[in-house]
């Protein structure tokens, strides 16, 4: 059963209960909270008639079950915004629930569905494929590890950049957003007002690192240790460090800090401080990227999906070039591009 958040404030968040978030869309919440993940991973399913089912989350059974027993047969699609188990683990056992078809969108192509229109953008910065998907009927983001709720967006040293976070921010600043569905946690309600505060919030975490360093930090586990000493769990120490170490490499780009050896100093000041290299558990952790499997054509192309059938258009991107078919096929014989799938 479907319920909706009331205007008063959101109520808790049920793992494995469909809650509809607006006519559109629908959220059901995963069942593996973390010190990364929060509460746990936010699977969306837009449209009513035709459904795609963004982020299928971990090969969990109660929460795949969940999914799929309520879109049932209307399952037409399943994609994601970013690579790693937390939201593509589950990908091959939904399709064998659910026969529906994986989607792999590029920056620029749209998914349309009988009730909605998906349009993707490329808004790296989490990770270097990781994208949003902007439902046009209701200026809804579905933006991943953009932003949360509540809480910094933790970042994963060697995946996450976060010049490139920063970038994808302001480009959603300019989208005419009114809400933000995250991969973590509750609704933004006021986009106008959570992107700015989530780029003051960036800001400050940069400040914040280059004044424990000047106390003495030198390592991104002292650097939590300053910054945060009110925290004693260990997995979300190592979740802190990891973003901490993000942020280095961030300032490191914008010569405002310098590593040594495995010690951080403030950029233009003396030797800095010896530390004992550290390499995080979160770091060590890093998603690794998601097996893709019956991947539909993907360079300069937008799937537009028929109302009542599995028909589906290509429209591709280079001049004078249309092709309509059941499959891959279809698009090959017809169109012959040189990027078409062969």
């Amino acid at each position: 059963m479907d319920t909706t958040e009331e205007e008063s404030g959101p109520e808790p968040i049920v793992p494995g209960v469909a809650r509809a978030l607006s006519p559109l869309v629908r959220r059901i919440l995963a069942l593996n909270p973390g010190a990364r993940t929060g509460i746990g991973t936010n699977t969306y399913l837009v449209g009513i008639d035709e459904i795609v089912v963004i982020d299928p989350g971990p090969e969990d059974a109660s929460h795949l079950d969940s999914v799929a027993g309520c879109g049932g047969d209307r399952i037409r699609w399943i994609t994601w915004t970013q690579d790693g188990p937390d939201y593509t683990e589950g990908l091959e056992a939904m399709v064998a629930r659910t026969g529906a078809e994986v989607l792999d969108p590029a920056d620029g192509d749209t998914i349309l569905g009988t009730e909605f229109r998906l349009n993707i953008h490329a808004m790296p910065g989490p990770s270097p494929s990781h994208r949003a998907f902007m439902l046009e009927e209701e200026r809804m983001l579905i933006c991943g590890g953009l932003i949360n709720d509540d809480r910094v967006a933790p970042l994963v040293p060697g995946v996450s950049d976060v010049s490139q976070l920063v970038a994808s921010l302001e480009q959603a600043s300019k989208m005419r957003l009114r809400r933000m569905a995250p991969s973590h946690g509750y609704i933004v309600e006021d986009a106008k007002k959570a992107i700015p505060a989530e780029l003051e919030r960036r800001a400050q975490i940069d400040q914040s690192i280059l004044g424990a360093i000047k106390d003495g930090a030198s390592t991104p586990a002292e650097i939590v240790a300053a910054l945060h000493p009110e925290e004693t769990d260990p997995d979300r120490v190592d979740v802190i460090a990891g973003t901490v170490e993000v942020h280095l490499a961030g300032l490191a780009v914008a010569k405002q800090a310098k590593e040594s050896k495995g010690a951080w100093a403030a950029a233009g000041s003396g030797t800095a401080v010896m530390g004992r290299p550290r390499t995080t558990r979160a770091a060590r952790r890093a998603p690794p990227p998601s097996r893709r499997p019956r991947m539909g054509p993907r360079v300069g192309l937008r799937w537009v999906a028929g109302p009542h059938s599995r028909r589906v258009t290509f429209a591709c991107a280079a001049p004078s070039s249309r092709a309509t078919g059941h499959g891959r096929a279809g698009l090959v014989r017809e169109c012959g591009c040189a990027h078409a799938p062969r």
